[in-house]
């Protein structure tokens, strides 16, 4: 029997709390051809569950989008109150495709500081 899957890949993060941390991706074909993706809106969030009602936003940063680049800035503020194991994903969304479309998920680690 056939199946479709459309479950987003897993990348887990493993982060250091109170550090800020700057994570590039990629979007590319087959081939490695970079695919410009600056037609498309991204959101990302940290949850300590998948079910928590407060998330901690991941900037999306879009300045390279059209070269097939983005980054995920995630600042020291958000990394310093995390829990130690959190959910996260990204999606994004276009005007050609207006429903989310779950990227990218995973569970985040973040090992405590020790500097203060």
């Amino acid at each position: 029997m056939s199946k479709v899957d459309l479950t987003p890949p897993i990348l887990d993060l493993n982060l250091y709390a109170g550090d800020g941390s700057d994570i590039q991706l990629k979007f590319q074909t087959p081939a490695g051809a970079l695919i410009n993706v600056s037609d498309r809106t991204f959101t990302a969030q940290i949850r300590k569950s998948r079910a928590a009602t407060t998330a901690q936003n991941i900037q999306v940063i879009t300045t390279s989008a059209a070269t097939g680049i983005i980054v995920l800035h995630i600042p020291a503020t958000v990394t310093a109150v995390l829990a130690k194991v959190s959910q996260w994903d990204l999606q994004c969304t276009s005007v050609s495709r207006p429903d989310p479309f779950t990227i990218l998920q995973g569970t985040v680690n973040c090992s405590p500081d020790v500097t203060h």
